[in-house]
């Protein structure tokens, strides 16, 4: 969920190329599904980058 979300963060990653998240804290949800199968750590690091990426576009 990256290390942007709050501590109330919650949500479950699918298969390393999909993730759904909520963060109560910030009134959102978040999905994002791809096909980028490259490596555990390769795609954890992704979907972590992503989801940052996303709560700074949104901003606090």
């Amino acid at each position: 969920m990256g290390r942007l979300s709050s501590p109330r963060a919650f949500g479950h990653n699918g298969s390393n190329v999909a993730i759904g998240w909520a963060d109560p804290d910030r009134d959102l949800v978040f999905a994002y599904v791809n096909n980028l199968a490259t490596g555990y750590v390769a795609d954890y690091t992704h979907l972590a980058a992503v989801a940052d990426a996303a709560l700074d576009a949104v901003g606090e």
